[in-house]
């Protein structure tokens, strides 16, 4: 009786984890269009708690995403990750910082496809990688 309950919770286990596994979802999303990185991300400090981004926006962003691109900008603040900045297609950004603290700021490109090309039950958001600038 006790083998055969081992065989029970055995084929349980590999039932469980055998049906976890959904691939579908992640290639649903190969869609084959992407967002390109923004370029020469850099960053100055005008003032001591003044730091301002800027970057270049690629010219190879396909005709295919709705215009104008979104940008996003991540702070984070001593390892703990703060607010999340969007912004229209600008090519510099200016944040108030505490300058006692550590900052990592990521920025990405973020596009929505035309609305003819978008395809119900799939995405139509797209993000770059991001671009990590650091300042001690």
């Amino acid at each position: 009786m006790k083998i055969l309950n081992k065989i029970y919770c055995v084929i349980l286990v590999i039932g469980l984890f055998s049906s976890c596994y959904d691939r579908d979802i992640i290639d649903s999303k190969a869609s084959g269009y992407s967002m390109p990185d923004v370029v020469d991300l850099q960053y100055s400090k005008p003032l001591e708690n003044v730091v301002v981004l800027s970057w270049k926006i690629p010219e190879n962003i396909s005709k295919d995403f709705q215009r104008p691109i979104q940008v996003k900008i991540q702070m984070v603040e001593n390892n703990i990750y703060r607010n999340l900045t969007t912004i229209s297609e600008v090519t510099s950004y200016a944040i108030t910082v505490n300058p006692n603290n550590q900052y990592r700021f990521i920025v990405k490109l973020c596009g929505d496809l035309l609305e003819e090309l978008s395809e119900e039950g799939k995405t139509n958001k797209f993000f770059s990688k991001g671009k990590v600038v650091e300042i001690n």
